[in-house]
């Protein structure tokens, strides 16, 4: 090779480093030309991951090799179409709006169980039924009958005749204790572990109660209001203590004591001391629920108003939207509510509420699986629906059950209890 070939050669081989080192360094960099906008812009990609593994992925329609879990990278900016599959589970899809240099992570992703061949779990028709707080049980009432049932396996726990009707259930807080509210004024104490020491509480502490709350601290204390007094009962001691006069108390929790007096709700210490209070209307009806953190969430049942008890601050708060029931996350972050026509989370630490479902249909009842990703409701006279809870976009879906009035959430995320005409079913997801 003459002098001449050698410089052509070793100058072509710097012009084509120049020209492709660039190139190379782009493209390492996550960079690539758009023959449609005819730019040079840089890639994105989805990080995806299902639960149950497994998902055959289509991307705009096109069977990927891969099955879940997986990367798509080299993704252009622009708008996908994703998609899963499995067997046995319902169909996922969404729009996914990749952004220049961005990774879209979604994971974990629940896929829906389908539901088929659902049958009743007992053929007792309950009149009524409770669940205990650690979702591991219920308590139910029919015909003279009052049954707990383990949800795990549906075994009946406790079965005890009861001649009197069963207006209402409450449980002690960590679930091993009972009381059944009697239609002729007088409560029904049940322990779990001692079944056979089933007594009222008029026998046990010769106190005609008018209501009777479980204190949230201790297993074995009730209090309870009778001839306008407040007591505090321990059912382990057999004692019974005067705390204040309280004919109007509804609710106790904290060492706190609420009472509705005068269109007005007072908060009164263990000495009967005021410490804040509320205006209310007249014919307000209120319910309370269980404390988290030192918020005590209470609702108006008769106007749907939503309203929170800060304890540590002793302030009010009001939610601006109607409500019929709630629940809240596991990390206690987020709220859970809905209306006759809405499904609704409330994002506390942001203090940003993001409507989930609005509805013509009226909604009879809703809560969410524990794993927070989907709302199941029920539309009245109308099949069982369930909503992914993230947006903009929700996979919607219909479950093989009419007419449910009420939906009871197992033990763990993938298991709920709807009540179709006093029947029990379960939907494992």
């Amino acid at each position: 090779m003459n002098i001449w070939l050698r410089r052509t050669y070793f100058i072509s081989t710097i012009v084509l480093f120049l020209v492709l080192a660039p190139t190379l360094l782009f493209y390492a960099a996550g960079w690539r030309f758009n023959f449609q906008t005819k730019t040079l812009e840089k890639v994105g990609a989805i990080t995806l991951e299902t639960e149950p593994k497994g998902a055959s992925v289509f991307l705009n329609g096109k069977l990927l090799p891969k099955k879940t879990p997986l990367e798509l990278n080299n993704l252009l900016p622009g708008q996908y179409h994703l998609s899963l599959t499995k067997e046995g589970y319902y169909d996922w899809g969404k729009n996914i709006q990749i952004e220049s240099g961005e990774v879209v992570r979604i994971m974990p992703l629940y896929l829906l169980k389908k539901q088929s061949n659902l049958e009743p779990l007992s053929k007792t028709q309950f009149e009524i039924i409770k669940q205990s707080p650690d979702k591991k049980k219920i308590a139910g009432f029919q015909n003279n009958l009052i049954e707990i049932i383990n949800l795990k396996n549906f075994e009946v726990i406790l079965k005890i005749t009861e001649k009197n009707q069963v207006k209402n259930f409450l449980w002690s807080a960590n679930s091993e204790k009972i009381i059944a509210e009697l239609d002729n004024n007088n409560f029904l104490l049940l322990d779990l572990t001692t079944p056979e020491t089933a007594t009222t509480l008029l026998d046990l502490f010769d106190l005609a109660c008018t209501k009777v709350w479980w204190s949230q601290e201790e297993n074995d204390v009730i209090y309870t209001s009778t001839d306008k007094k407040l007591y505090r009962l321990n059912i382990f001691q057999n004692t019974k203590t005067f705390l204040i006069e309280g004919g109007d108390i509804i609710y106790v929790a904290n060492h706190l004591f609420f009472r509705q007096k005068d269109k007005r709700l007072e908060i009164l210490d263990d000495q009967g001391v005021i410490k804040n209070n509320i205006d209310l209307i007249e014919d307000s009806d209120l319910k309370f629920f269980p404390p988290f953190d030192s918020l005590l969430p209470f609702l108006d049942k008769t106007y749907q108003k939503l309203f929170f008890y800060d304890i540590d601050n002793n302030t009010f708060d009001q939610l601006n939207e109607k409500v019929k029931n709630i629940f809240t996350s596991s990390d206690r972050n987020k709220i859970f509510f809905f209306n006759n026509h809405e499904i609704w989370v409330w994002h506390r630490n942001e203090a940003r509420k993001e409507l989930i479902v609005r509805t013509s249909e009226k909604i009879t009842a809703a809560l969410w699986l524990e794993n927070e990703q989907y709302a199941i409701y029920a539309p009245k006279n109308n099949r069982l629906k369930a909503i992914e809870i993230q947006g903009p976009q929700r996979n919607t879906y219909e479950l093989p059950l009419n007419n449910v009035s009420q939906l009871l959430s197992g033990q763990n995320n993938k298991t709920i209890h709807p009540l179709v005409d006093g029947s029990l079913y379960q939907l494992i997801f």
